[in-house]
């Protein structure tokens, strides 16, 4: 039953079947030099097709391992794996900075702006008493409306809305677990949704050629808008916080999901450096607002445990912690934030990680990003003596946190605790007075120390950044492909038709792009790329 094998051959193009007729005749130890492949868009179609035998194509088959050819993207992809390890070491120097600058942002209000407006007031009073007319300065005005805005935002919260975060913790605590994941993703969406809208509002409340009606109808809607943007926040923090003393691992798994369900929407994309950009702001923000929710939760719990007695630390402790965190210390303070905030940096290194990668950008690009930053932070320390202490806004705006907000939301949630910690003595007699105007005072001046210090290495690092900063190449060679498949780009022409011009490719476009570009204008809400992270 002998079989033909003429009957078996196969239709191939004329450069593939001469190939396979060349590696045919070669034998063991014998070596042909092989012509030049014929293009195939240049290959005449009548030509093109002759009969090439089974055997022949076994051969060619086989003997295709015998005549390796050079690769010489071998080092460029061990540049590129060496590159994606070290892409976790300047991300977190440009997240430790960032983080700095967002810390002393939020002392700054609690401290300095304080400080400095009874200054500026005992300045005016003694103006007035010598007779001497001095107008008073924009910080002045800038600083008291930063305090009323605030204080007004948690009045309302608190005393007209009546909130009570105990019953909106059971509320919380008795709804399903699927629900709550939901719940998550709006709360999410409405904070940045609302960070963008306070950004214009700080604008509208700052504005100097508002008339005096208008300035108080700025006034009152900002107050509005931060006693809603902080009650969702509040909201957003009273879930974390549910899910962290859960005493079942299924909602904790549930929370864990949705920070790695962030690798599906970002990972596989197209990115530019201001796109990148974005997205490290993004992350900034969010291990802000988590650091800050966590912050929150450990102090509420640890107050609450000290106030409630050692006897019944060990019964209120959630199962869902591990046992060797079953103490005062790890559970009530470390046990939330194990989980939650590793997880949330262990998502941010793989993203960044496979961006860079997929995008041909080497890790130095964050430096660019610190440096941004870093000149920033100087701008905002300003000239001379008599800066004004709301320049930060400028940085905060680049950044993107929602400064004012988690101001109230903290001090929403941390009045009722914080009271025994302020007022140790009860009562109303002089020594109880006494002593508790003395711990409020040594609080305040440890804030305005800390304060101090952090600026003072913020603004020593800032600027030796800004000084030995060097332009570097950040591209790296090659096609940015955020895709599992590849696509040569000598054959990309033959995705078009042959009167269609081709146009450039991502390579052929990043190479034409500027390398020094701008990243000055890339600002946390404003569309500098294809989105908004």
């Amino acid at each position: 039953m002998g079989i033909s094998k003429r009957s078996h051959s196969l239709s191939l193009p004329s450069a593939s079947a001469s190939t396979l007729r060349r590696r045919s005749r070669t034998h063991s130890g014998s070596r042909v030099v092989s012509s030049p492949p014929t293009t195939p868009a240049t290959t005449s179609t009548s030509d093109s097709k002759v009969n090439v035998s089974l055997w022949s194509l076994l051969l060619y088959e086989i003997r295709g391992g015998d005549h390796p050819s050079p690769s010489p993207a071998s080092s460029r992809d061990i540049e590129e794996i060496v590159n994606m390890t070290r892409v976790p070491y300047y991300l977190e120097r440009f997240m430790a900075f960032g983080l700095g600058v967002c810390v002393c942002s939020y002392l700054t209000v609690f401290t300095l702006v304080p400080l400095k407006l009874v200054v500026q007031l005992v300045k005016s009073l003694w103006a007035r008493i010598t007779g001497v007319r001095t107008r008073p300065p924009d910080s002045l005005r800038h600083d008291a409306t930063t305090l009323v805005t605030i204080g007004g935002a948690v009045y309302l919260l608190n005393v007209v809305v009546g909130l009570d975060i105990s019953r909106m913790y059971h509320d919380i605590r008795g709804q399903a677990h699927i629900k709550l994941y939901v719940m998550f993703g709006v709360l999410e969406v409405a904070d940045k949704l609302l960070s963008s809208l306070g950004q214009d509002v700080s604008d509208l409340l700052y504005c100097r050629d508002n008339s005096k009606l208008r300035r108080v109808v700025v006034a009152a809607s900002a107050i509005v808008y931060l006693a809603f943007h902080a009650y969702v926040l509040v909201y957003q923090t009273v879930s974390l916080n549910v899910a962290a003393n859960s005493y079942s691992n299924a909602l904790m798994t549930l929370l864990l999901s949705n920070q790695f369900a962030e690798l599906k929407g970002s990972v596989f994309k197209r990115f530019e450096r201001e796109g990148l950009f974005q997205v490290a702001l993004a992350d900034l923000c969010e291990r802000y607002s988590l650091g800050l929710m966590i912050s929150i939760i450990a102090s509420r719990n640890l107050l609450q445990l000290t106030r409630m007695g050692s006897d019944s630390w060990e019964s209120l402790i959630p199962n869902s912690w591990s046992s060797a965190w079953n103490n005062l210390v790890g559970g009530a303070i470390i046990g939330p934030a194990i989980g939650v905030f590793g997880s949330e940096i262990i998502v941010d290194w793989l993203k960044h990680c496979y961006i860079t990668k997929f995008n041909k950008l080497r890790p130095q690009v964050y430096r660019n990003f610190l440096t941004v930053i870093s000149a920033d932070y100087i701008s905002s320390m300003g000239d001379g003596d008599s800066h004004n202490l709301t320049d930060y806004l400028v940085h905060v705006r680049r950044i993107g946190i929602p400064l004012y907000a988690s101001i109230v939301c903290s001090l929403s949630m941390t009045m009722g605790d914080l009271k025994y910690v302020l007022l140790p003595v009860r009562g109303t007699s002089i020594k109880a007075v006494t002593a508790n105007s003395v711990v409020i005072l040594l609080v305040f001046l440890a804030l305005v120390l800390i304060r101090l210090i952090l600026g003072l290495v913020l603004l020593k690092s800032a600027v030796s950044i800004v000084n030995r900063r060097q332009v570097e190449n950040v591209i790296f060679p090659g096609v940015p492909n955020p895709e599992m498949s590849t696509i040569n780009p000598t054959s990309r022409h033959l995705l078009y038709d042959p009167s269609e011009p081709v146009p450039p490719g991502n390579e052929e476009k990043s190479r034409r792009r500027d390398r020094d570009t701008d990243l000055d204008s890339v600002m946390r809400f404003k569309m500098s790329s294809k989105r908004i992270w």
